[in-house]
């Protein structure tokens, strides 16, 4: 089901190289763990172990920030990282992240983020933010099984005004000259429910309820013309609600959801919207998720993503229907950059571990991971041609405290350019 990423820029990153500083940092000066560790931390950790203050269960870190997305432009402030960790468990339970930045378009935003890890296979979110200009957030994220049953539940409430938003039309050919700046202003909520077919048997039929009410309106950004200036029929000042069912089958053998090593997810599965369960309008889709997980080195590991959609139906808001773009669907356009009724990508990724140890009993992984995309929008899948494919390259940077944390920095180049990503706790 569409959902927003949990993170956008690059201080999610450096809340996992937070952890890895002050674990370094506890090697040295404090034993917390009886494990063996390493004499010897990575230079960066070093460089960076100055702006550190460890106590005996983590650490506060003063650290600055800098926004990359490359919606947004540059952004720049400072936030303060209090991470705590798990004695008995020796790894992290809580993490708190309030930041003070300043961007040209946005101007001053203050946002607060928790953290917590209640359970190895568990994770809440929490995030509220509000800029001076336009954004405000509130957000709240739950994922993970049911007490000590099969049964696991995702579950999201959230409410986002994003004056970022980037449109170019609908199709396969859109022009970048065509570019327009929008707001969308979003509250929904999301309930999914994964049910064992068989006990302790990899497959589970998922069941899920998303509701959406937005509104799109004319964005902040004055480099860019507004969506109802260059697209007047997609402006929606009323807000428009989406009353989604979803229902799937899924497989999953990964050794772990977040931090993956090894194993295999995929998921078939079909959407509908109604208008007599409060949808403004009729659609449906079908989609497949496949993702691949191979070891075959102590350094290297082999991963593939497939995905594809398709959508029918009477007038779907553009913001629901299948995009190309973005850090989970195309790695070398911003969020959203192509936009038609089907979609397919294959992202093919190498992983090459360069260094990973064990502090303060917790493993920590530093990788560098090239990729190659394909993909394509189109009407349908039987009007596709192969001029509508575009192709992406670059490198996955990444920094995994097992079990739960990953921090990943994204860069890829396609036809427009360079594109840089950056997310928290996300596998592939």
């Amino acid at each position: 089901m569409t959902s927003k990423p949990t993170a956008r820029n690059l201080r999610v990153l450096v809340l996992v190289s937070l952890f890895v500083l002050q674990a370094s940092r506890l090697s040295y000066s404090q034993t917390i763990s009886t494990a063996t560790v390493s004499t010897r931390a990575p230079l960066i950790l070093k460089t960076f172990d100055y702006l550190l203050t460890p106590f005996s269960q983590g650490a506060i870190a003063r650290l600055p920030v800098i926004d990359t997305d490359p919606n947004r432009g540059p952004t720049m402030g400072f936030m303060p990282v209090w991470v705590v960790q798990n004695k008995k468990e020796d790894r992290i339970i809580h993490i708190h992240a309030p930041s003070i930045t300043y961007n040209r378009i946005f101007r001053w935003n203050t946002t607060y983020r928790y953290y917590y890890y209640p359970t190895r296979d568990s994770e809440l979110d929490f995030r509220a933010s509000s800029a001076f200009r336009t954004n405000r957030e509130i957000m709240a994220d739950y994922k993970g099984p049911v007490a000590a049953t099969e049964l696991d539940v995702h579950v999201r409430l959230n409410y986002d005004r994003d004056g970022s938003k980037r449109f170019f039309g609908i199709g396969p050919n859109s022009r970048k000259e065509d570019e327009s700046n929008y707001t969308l202003e979003t509250l929904m909520y999301l309930v999914d429910f994964g049910f064992p077919i068989i006990s302790n048997e990899p497959w589970k039929i998922r069941l899920g309820n998303q509701f959406m009410a937005s509104k799109v309106l004319d964005g902040p950004i004055s480099d860019l013309p507004d969506i109802a200036t260059k697209f007047p029929q997609f402006a929606t000042p009323q807000r428009q609600k989406t009353m989604l069912y979803h229902l799937g089958l899924g497989y999953d053998t990964r050794d772990h959801k977040t931090t993956t090593k090894e194993g295999a997810y995929s998921e078939i599965y079909a959407e509908a919207s109604r208008r007599f369960s409060g949808s403004d309008t009729n659609f449906h889709r079908y989609g497949l998720d496949f993702r691949w997980f191979k070891p075959h080195s102590q350094r290297w590991t082999h991963a593939l993503r497939a995905q594809m959609q398709q959508a029918f139906g009477g007038n779907i808001p553009f913001y629901l229907e299948p995009s190309l773009g973005g850090k989970y669907l195309f790695r070398s356009y911003g969020e959203g950059r192509y936009i038609d009724r089907g979609m397919t990508a294959l992202s093919l990724e190498e992983r090459c571990k360069v260094w990973h140890d064990l502090i303060a009993g917790v493993l920590v992984e530093i990788s560098i991971d090239p990729f190659y995309q394909i993909g394509a929008v189109y009407p349908k899948i039987d009007s596709f041609k192969p001029k509508y494919i575009r192709q992406a390259v670059g490198v996955a940077l990444r920094m995994i405290a097992r079990p739960q944390v990953v921090g990943s920095l994204d860069l890829g180049v396609g036809d427009e350019g360079l594109s840089v990503f950056v997310d928290i706790n996300y596998s592939y």
